[in-house]
């Protein structure tokens, strides 16, 4: 899927940038170049967003085991309980990582579930399988640290979604202009596009696209990391 989107977008800038300067040597190295920078753009997109996907099922998982570790009282009870509520909702990621021993199985998530808290949410729970206790005065720090991460991402995602659209809004209309000067400005427009500096800068700037893009995941990356 992301080759196809990378190939998609490329092969229509690289279209604009061959209609507005009719230079298919040059559109053909902006192609290449587009291709290369979108794909680096769209699988760190696609990673980080896969890694917010697992996070939250991390959050939901946590959640749903000590709730359900405050009623049965015991981890290999509890265990059995919630993976046959997943398997019910056709939620496969957890078998992978099945084991005859719950405890084991639940260290094996660590794996997929590689967020510090859920590295302290084990070692919390083998010193419950050793100690006892109250469940819900046991793991209190935990779900609370929980909560606050998981509505600190929920309020980064929004404010992500909002900023990519103003990102769009402006490249879209960038693109827009570029499209109506060649039909508004015909004449002057096939006079300019044989001058050298007329033509470096319609490149850098349909190049300059999927750039902004990978500093725009930079940016949004940095912002998680600092918050998280």
């Amino acid at each position: 899927m992301i080759w196809f989107f990378t190939f998609l977008i490329a092969l229509l800038l690289a279209s604009l940038h061959l209609w507005l300067l009719s230079i298919p040597m040059l559109s053909g190295g902006v192609f290449v170049a587009q291709c290369g920078l979108w794909l680096v753009g769209l699988s760190m997109w696609y990673r980080q967003s896969t890694r917010d996907q697992i996070d939250s099922q991390m959050y939901y998982w946590m959640q749903t085991l000590l709730t359900t570790l405050s009623i049965k009282k015991t981890i290999t009870e509890t265990f059995v309980n919630v993976v046959q509520q997943y398997q019910l909702k056709k939620e496969h990621w957890i078998d992978p990582y099945m084991s005859n021993d719950s405890l084991h199985a639940l260290r094996n998530l660590k794996q997929r579930f590689t967020h510090p808290l859920y590295g302290l949410f084990i070692t919390t729970l083998e010193f419950y399988e050793e100690q006892g206790g109250d469940v819900l005065i046991l793991f209190d720090s935990i779900l609370q640290q929980t909560r606050m991460v998981e509505s600190r991402r929920i309020e980064i995602q929004t404010l992500t979604k909002r900023y990519f659209f103003q990102w769009v809004f402006l490249w879209i209309l960038n693109l827009f202009i570029l499209l109506m000067s060649k039909f508004v400005l015909m004449d002057l427009f096939n006079v300019m596009k044989t001058n050298v500096i007329f033509i470096t800068s319609i490149t850098f700037i349909l190049l300059y696209f999927p750039l902004s893009h990978l500093w725009w995941l930079q940016q949004w990356q940095h912002r998680k990391k600092k918050t998280l």
